[in-house]
């Protein structure tokens, strides 16, 4: 006999909320939408109003009436709310980076570990079924020994970019906490652990970071949010069998988010099922935290930084 599906709730009410994870949860087969939380009770009632679910502004309540919690929140929040949840035996899907800090970011993966609970950590560079047929193809060719990142955008100088109303916090950590976590789960996933960054810092929001890996690769990251729409990112590798760059698609961002959040939480329930699944998980998610706080301590120390 099957058990009832799992009680999924979200917290927050900014745009990723609004646009993505609720619409996605409420059209998910593998969760039953139950619940969104948020402090401001107005938006936290109009976003769960047009999915005819519970909104809360009493945190506990909420947690109280799901499974499984998803959280939208800026990366200084997040841990926060992460282990109200796991103290309260909750399933977590997180944004990335987990935390800013790599103490917190590992508290958050003990924490569910202590406790036997699922995570994963909603890297859409990952996640993405593009972007998944495209890795497990250089998986099966190996030989790379180089790549890099170029990961561009406007965000904080665009008024017609979608994010543009989160610049605010976005400008607090810039593109190195923004779209970084993404280009280095990309490049670890593909070239293996790092074992030492360098990063430098140009003109605005422009960072360039250089990653050795232990098994021999050597990786660059480039980026700022604050270039022109024209400016494209760009995803390449090189080695032994060539040259392959992941291959561009223009793709509407708010139906791809969605399919992507949709898989995932099928993908989560499978693991909590007791399928073997390979989800960026929170123990990853913290990994990544503490690369990009080795490059944050690159950037104000001016020197090479050796990671464990």
């Amino acid at each position: 006999m099957s058990r009832p599906a799992l009680r999924f709730g979200l917290i927050g009410t900014g745009i990723w909320v609004r646009d993505v994870q609720a619409p996605a949860a409420a059209a998910s087969t593998a969760v039953q939408f139950a619940g969104l939380y948020g402090r401001n009770g107005a938006a936290a009632a109009e976003i769960a109003g047009a999915h005819g679910v519970q909104a809360f502004t009493d945190l506990d309540q909420f947690l109280d009436q799901v499974d499984i919690v998803g959280i939208a929140l800026p990366p200084a929040a997040q841990p926060e709310f992460a282990l109200a949840a796991i103290a309260a035996g909750k399933h977590l899907v997180l944004e990335k980076p987990v935390a800013l800090e790599p103490d917190a970011a590992t508290a958050i993966a003990d924490g569910l570990e202590a406790k036997g609970l699922k995570s994963l950590v909603f890297f859409t560079s990952l996640l993405n079924h593009r972007n998944q047929t495209w890795l497990a193809d250089v998986a099966a060719v190996g030989g790379w020994t180089g790549g890099r990142v170029d990961a561009f955008s406007g965000v904080l100088v665009d008024a017609n970019n979608p994010f543009h109303s989160t610049a605010k916090w976005r400008a607090g950590t810039g593109a190195l906490w923004d779209t970084t976590p993404h280009a280095v789960a990309m490049l670890v996933e593909i070239f293996g652990p790092v074992v030492e960054v360098t990063a430098s810092a140009g003109q605005g929001d422009l960072k360039a970071a250089i990653l050795t890996h232990r098994d021999g690769g050597l990786s660059t990251i480039n980026i700022a949010l604050d270039m022109p729409p024209s400016v494209l990112g760009e995803t390449v590798i090189y080695g032994s069998a060539g040259k392959r760059a992941l291959p561009i698609a223009v793709l509407d961002w708010k139906t791809n988010a969605r399919q992507v959040y949709g898989a995932a939480l099928g993908a989560l329930v499978g693991s909590i099922d007791g399928q073997p699944t390979r989800l960026p998980d929170a123990r990853f998610g913290a990994y990544v935290t503490t690369i990009i706080a080795a490059l944050e301590q690159s950037l104000a120390e001016h020197r090479a930084i050796q990671l464990a």
